[in-house]
């Protein structure tokens, strides 16, 4: 869960009671709504999977989103990277036993929301049309 949609991070017992909407104000536009479309149904899975939730912010949606892209050349929406956030959130904190297995799915495209990332991409960099002077940058790039 988003930063900004804690609610469904805040008690199972709590959420049986209602589902009541938030304001949503997370950067991952994907995600940011103030009702989901079924909340019952998210908690209900969580509760029948014997999961958890866990909330992360928007740095650490983002930093999830360079990590994917530095390490495996996968490039997610912030929308996408936010399961992999809370996979690190949740290392972090508490912490997985030597049986348990996490798994993130990474479920949206970076060109589905490039504006969000472009908070934490580096600046593109103008490739001159000479094969030449393009290996030059390339190299000059690579070399930093």
């Amino acid at each position: 869960m988003a930063e900004g949609w804690e609610r469904l991070c805040t008690g199972k017992t709590e959420l049986r009671r209602a589902l009541r909407p938030v304001r949503a104000t997370t950067l991952a536009n994907s995600i940011s709504v103030d009702r989901p479309r079924d909340g019952f149904a998210a908690l209900r899975a969580i509760e029948e999977s014997g999961g958890n939730a866990i909330q992360v912010t928007d740095d650490e949606i983002l930093e999830a989103a360079s990590l994917l892209a530095r390490r495996t050349g996968i490039f997610a929406e912030p929308a996408g990277a936010t399961a992999l956030a809370g996979v690190l959130r949740w290392a972090g904190t508490r912490g997985f036993g030597p049986d348990e297995t996490a798994v993130a799915l990474v479920t949206g495209s970076g060109l589905k929301d490039v504006e969000g990332l472009l908070r934490v991409a580096p600046k593109p960099v103008d490739v001159p049309r000479n094969m030449n002077e393009a290996w030059a940058v390339l190299e000059s790039h690579l070399s930093s």
